[in-house]
């Protein structure tokens, strides 16, 4: 159905940036090869929630705190286009990008391309089972808002998927929820694995379960890039 069409399979033409054709518009071609691996901790950080949960005020108290965070993209290079190819070729999810230590908001979309690449965190896990796992959340209302309020994201989401305003938040409430029961699910018994409410939890029951890798001295967690 649409739902696993879009999200959760990666299948089809227009199910992300899958094919060299899509390359583009997620930035990725020869340019590629300047991203080198260079000294970064082994053990990653994945944020496995959507955007527009907290991923731009989490990743400027990464780094404040020195950890090498990815958000959304470096410097044109859209990292859910970088993991989703990938993935599709069967290697580590990071190559190109493990430099970098902690990784949010990984998604690249306009009305052609469409990828939401925290979908592959059994991938992740895979590659990095000793690594730490956060599902950043809030309430899906919140959430659904916040997306139709921002830029004009809703409008290339609409396009996208060929749906009015209205079948698209039904549609976002469906990918929103599954998500988050499936991921759930898959990382209950998983040691290094939180649940991070971005309205009700402390910053501190972040960097608390990160502390084996990660020492921050900076705990000042301000919401950033903030719509209602």
């Amino acid at each position: 159905d649409r739902l696993d069409y879009a999200f959760r399979t990666g299948a089809g033409p227009r199910a992300g940036c899958g094919n060299q054709s899509e390359l583009n518009c997620g930035g990725v071609t020869h340019m590629i090869r300047r991203l080198i691996p260079s000294m970064a901790r082994k053990n990653k950080i994945f944020f496995l929630g959507f955007s527009k949960c907290g991923t731009t005020a989490l990743h400027h108290l990464l780094k404040k705190n020195g950890i090498r965070s990815l958000h959304y993209h470096d410097k044109g290079l859209y990292a859910a286009t970088i993991i989703e190819q990938n993935v599709v070729r069967q290697r580590d999810p990071l190559r190109y990008l493990s430099k970098f230590e902690a990784f949010l908001d990984i998604v690249i979309a306009s009305d052609t391309c469409y990828t939401e690449a925290n979908k592959y965190y059994r991938e992740f896990y895979e590659f990095y089972p000793d690594s730490y796992y956060v599902y950043n959340d809030r309430p899906v209302d919140d959430w659904i808002n916040s997306r139709f309020n921002h830029t004009d994201f809703a409008d290339r989401q609409a396009l996208y998927f060929k749906v009015n305003k209205s079948e698209l938040a039904d549609l976002w409430r469906q990918i929103y929820e599954t998500h988050k029961r499936e991921t759930m699910a898959f990382f209950r018994d998983k040691p290094r694995f939180i649940h991070f409410d971005i309205v009700t939890d402390d910053i501190r029951k972040l960097t608390t379960f990160l502390k084996p890798d990660y020492h921050f001295r900076n705990f000042d967690f301000k919401k950033v890039n903030v719509t209602k």
